[in-house]
């Protein structure tokens, strides 16, 4: 995903600021190098890399006069105590009686925490584990996910296929952990002393424009992230992209924070980040010839719009420049199954909605409800809906992707001839057909058919026509007026090991 996200990136930095040459890094080199040799050429050292995919497979690298990037992947997750993993003396619920020379238990040459997690060469989970996702910011200084009569048939009949293990999981401290080492990160590059060169021409570090584009429970983690940094009188970053968040606006079961708390939260930190946008340095000292432009843009770009090639790469498209400091966005799929599992129910999934339902309690069970995009829209926080479905955009009876960056309005999520739930609803076989439904009557909370969002997002000239495929071996895709199928992809070698080592 990082390398996708860095490549996507810097294209769209080149086309925007009128440059050329940034580049993304390496992800995976010594790996893949290493993975392309004979087998009877390998040496130890080589082993122990091919061993440890979690390590090298995503790890980023330099190529030297090619790379040239402002992106920094932000790597977190879990690593077990000791007495937290499975040992020949403390298996906790593993049945392998295979150990290493430790006495570490391995399960199909993994190891595994006493719960059935499997676990890296490092005893580590890049990311944490799926089950202990929250939908809030308290949940993830709380105790890990337990696994209730639901989870329990998941597991057991594997509908959440065989790379998911929903299984009970250690306490989320690693969340706030990696919350704590983002915001140390947003302020260590602004405490960075520049050089007297830097300095001279009025490029100091602490004037640096810092844009986080998070992924799911990363999200969460981000908005910790600018929690602390009010708390510590330090500077948000300037601008906000949530992907697939978990945030939700809903209550909902065994989480530790109401509906109102979730929204209060969420309008709060969006608040802080966007009501004193950071405006050194001016979009003007861009400009070539400026005395500070510095080399950041090219001869096609001014601060008020630039100009890029089309798809055919034959004709220029003028656009708008803007400055997204102080600024909010949410980037919501309506088919994200994982954000829009009932104890889930996401804005990732679902988006926000104009107003959300208030708490229900034994003194008031018929609360008014609560404003939520009426609230946050005037907050500089702005969605953009990206959605598999296809639509008939044209008036011709032709199904079409819905383009991203249309004209700001409120926007059906389903059409009528468009299924409610998140996830299929058919699969490839009967069998198939069947699992989807169980898991979407289990698991799934469903849209409602009058459903509206407020899609606010800046009008892009020409507007996005987004393609959501990419790598899969079987390419799923909708079929208005159906149900639509699925893709499938080929598991990397860390999703390999993950199908073994998951209890």
């Amino acid at each position: 995903m990082y390398e996708t996200v860095e490549a996507g990136l810097n294209q769209g930095l080149n086309e925007r600021l009128s440059r050329t040459d940034l580049n993304k890094g390496e992800y995976g080199g010594r790996y893949k190098a290493i993975k392309a040799k004979p087998k009877d050429k390998l040496r130890n050292s080589d082993k122990e890399v091919l061993y440890d995919p979690d390590m090298y497979l995503y790890r980023r690298g330099e190529v030297a006069g090619v790379t040239r990037s402002g992106f920094i992947p932000f790597y977190w997750g879990y690593r077990a105590a000791s007495d937290e993993i499975a040992k020949v003396n403390d298996a906790g619920i593993v049945k392998s009686t295979v150990a290493d020379a430790n006495g570490n238990l391995m399960t199909r040459g993994q190891y595994q925490d006493k719960k059935g997690n499997r676990l890296d060469a490092h005893f580590a989970k890049p990311g944490g584990f799926f089950a202990n996702a929250t939908n809030n910011i308290p949940d993830m200084y709380g105790a890990g996910f337990h696994a209730g009569p639901d989870a329990r048939i998941v597991s057991e009949y594997r509908l959440a296929g065989n790379y998911t293990y929903p299984g009970d999981a250690p306490d989320r401290r690693y969340f706030v952990l990696a919350a704590h080492r983002l915001a140390n990160l947003i302020s260590t590059i602004r405490e960075i002393k520049p050089t007297a060169a830097a300095e001279s021409h009025g490029l100091n570090p602490k004037h640096e424009t810092i844009t986080v584009l998070g992924h799911s429970q990363g999200t969460i983690i981000t908005l910790l992230a600018q929690a602390i940094l009010v708390q510590q009188g330090k500077r948000c970053i300037d601008c906000f992209i949530l992907v697939d968040t978990p945030y939700s606006l809903y209550d909902t079961d065994g989480c530790s924070q109401t509906a109102h708390a979730k929204l209060k939260t969420l309008v709060d930190i969006v608040n802080e980040v966007t009501k004193t946008p950071y405006t050194i340095p001016e979009l003007a000292e861009l400009l070539v010839g400026h005395e500070k432009y510095g080399g950041r843009t090219g001869s096609g770009w001014t601060p008020k719009q630039g100009k890029r090639r089309d798809k055919s790469g034959k004709n220029w498209i003028t656009f708008d420049e803007r400055d997204n400091r102080g600024k909010v966005y949410l980037y919501f799929c309506p088919e994200d199954t994982v954000v829009g599992l009932k104890d889930m129910r996401g804005i990732g999934t679902f988006g926000v909605p104009d107003t959300v339902p208030g708490d229900v309690t034994d003194q008031n069970k018929k609360p008014a409800a609560m404003p939520a995009m009426d609230a946050l829209k005037g907050k500089r926080f702005f969605q953009r809906m990206w959605t598999r479905m296809e639509r008939d955009r044209n008036g011709d009876g032709r199904p079409d992707r819905v383009l991203v960056g249309t004209a700001p309005a409120h926007v059906p999520v389903r059409m009528q001839d468009e299924r409610l739930t998140p996830g299929p609803e058919r699969g490839r076989s009967m069998m198939g057909s069947a699992a989807a439904k169980t898991k979407n009557a289990l698991l799934q909370e469903n849209f409602a058919r009058n459903n509206m969002r407020f899609i606010n997002g800046e009008e892009l000239k020409p507007p996005c026509d987004p393609e959501l495929y990419g790598g899969e071996v079987v390419r799923g895709g909708p079929r208005p007026g159906h149900a639509d199928v699925a893709g499938e992809v080929t598991p990397d070698d860390v999703s390999q090991n993950l199908a073994l080592g998951n209890r």
